[in-house]
């Protein structure tokens, strides 16, 4: 049986955050830790800044913040900042973990859960903002944006930062690791 783009994909990330988790292990415990958008590639960094910006504008002490397809955790915990509770999900378990390791590691507490983008297991209108960073060409849009809604509160924030592919660099980067 012939995997799915999606079961590709989940491999691909979990096993590469297994793969920093027990780096992590082995590393000693006082390794920084750089997040927010100074942990992105200066070749690709400018738009990570405004979205970190964005993030910073809106969030605030006891703000519910979901950061959906958490990945390595670089951009989740940017709403910790400002004392705003963070909730990461991702598909891949493995990545969640890295993501709380990491945000141990900068001081902060967030809670995370291995979830699809598709699906989320939250209530309806629990977060005040939904971040997502360089993941929507990893989800069927339609159920993604449903699920982006259902769980926003009314006045709620999306706040996201994506190539959608366009970018070459992003390109070039998802076709090596694709080959891989």
């Amino acid at each position: 049986m012939e995997k799915s783009a999606k079961q590709i994909e989940y491999e691909r990330y979990n096993n590469r955050s297994f793969n920093k988790l027990q780096s992590n292990l082995n590393a000693s415990q006082s390794e920084e830790f750089t997040f927010g958008s100074a942990g992105i590639p200066v070749l690709v960094r400018e738009p990570y800044f405004f979205y970190e910006q964005a993030i910073l504008k809106v969030s605030g002490p006891g703000l519910q913040i979901l950061d959906v397809c958490c990945g390595d955790g670089t951009l989740s915990i940017i709403g910790a900042q400002k004392e705003a509770q963070v909730m990461v999900c991702d598909i891949a378990e493995n990545s969640v973990q890295l993501t709380i390791e990491k945000a141990e590691r900068a001081g902060v507490k967030i809670k995370g859960i291995a979830a699809d983008a598709e699906k989320l297991p939250f209530e309806n209108a629990s977060f005040d903002i939904v971040t997502c960073a360089g993941s929507l060409s990893y989800v069927n849009f339609d159920a993604f944006f449903t699920e982006v809604s259902r769980v926003l509160k009314k006045d709620g924030v999306f706040i996201c930062v994506d190539s959608f592919n366009h970018n070459p660099f992003y390109r070039f980067n998802r076709f090596i690791h694709f080959l891989k």
